[in-house]
């Protein structure tokens, strides 16, 4: 059980990235927020499925057909892995019509060559190392993948 304050880590933007299956429904930043702790809340066992649908929909205003396309999209991607714990998540699906609702493909976006050649171009990599390095990437939004190629050009 959780103490019921929110305990979110990280900002809206930080949730977005690790959450790719949020981009299709352009949640505000305080929507965003407010989905992640009752998400929580569901997976904590604070609230029952009816009572995380019930507040969905006070928090997020859309239209039906939006509120029940992030609730199945919510349950699917986070809450089915916690099902034992939380209940019925597939039946939850199916009285919101989720059999019938076909989510949004996660398109990943190709990093921008010249945004990251900016981030990464304005710090001393050679003076910053290890778990530092790592946690400055994150902190700055550039993977590490793209870091490595980033260097390979520079060389």
């Amino acid at each position: 059980m959780s103490d019921g304050s929110i305990n979110i880590i990280g900002t809206a933007e930080d949730l977005r990235r690790i959450n790719p299956w949020l981009e299709p429904f352009n949640l505000t930043d305080a929507e965003v927020l407010a989905l992640i702790k009752l998400i929580g809340d569901a997976i904590w066992g604070d609230i029952d499925l009816d009572e995380f649908w019930q507040k969905l929909q006070q928090y997020i205003l859309r239209d039906a057909q939006t509120q029940k396309k992030i609730a199945v999209a919510a349950s699917r991607r986070r809450l089915m892995d916690f099902k034992d714990d939380i209940g019925d998540v597939e039946g939850f699906i199916k009285k919101l019509g989720g059999d019938n609702i076909v989510e949004a493909p996660i398109v990943k976006k190709a990093p921008d060559p010249e945004e990251i050649n900016k981030k990464l171009a304005q710090y001393d990599w050679n003076k910053i190392v290890g778990i530092e390095r790592r946690a400055l990437l994150e902190e700055i939004g550039v993977s590490l993948k793209d870091f490595v190629r980033w260097l390979a050009e520079r060389k």
